[in-house]
């Protein structure tokens, strides 16, 4: 398992989200452990995510505090494999 602020692109399930405010500001923004979400744009900058047809960008301090296990990957054409 790693920090989201590690990822590359594919798709991931999140395992655990550290500290109270950020597990509510994503559970504000629909992002719950256990969901899987699709990497769109990795870091350096922003992590942008897909869940549900609906990207959601996420700074580095936040994405530090999401921790994630790979779970597929997706090819050049941003579908599933």
């Amino acid at each position: 398992m790693i920090p989201l602020s590690r990822t590359r692109r594919g798709l991931y399930r999140i395992r655990q989200i550290i500290g109270r405010r950020v597990s509510a500001r994503l559970r504000d923004m629909g992002i719950m452990v256990g969901d899987t979400i699709e990497i769109v744009s990795p870091p350096p900058g922003p992590v942008i995510i897909s869940k549900n047809n609906t990207r959601i960008g996420i700074g580095m301090g936040m994405s530090n505090r999401i921790i994630v296990e790979p779970v597929g990957v997706v090819d050049e054409k941003n579908h599933s494999t």
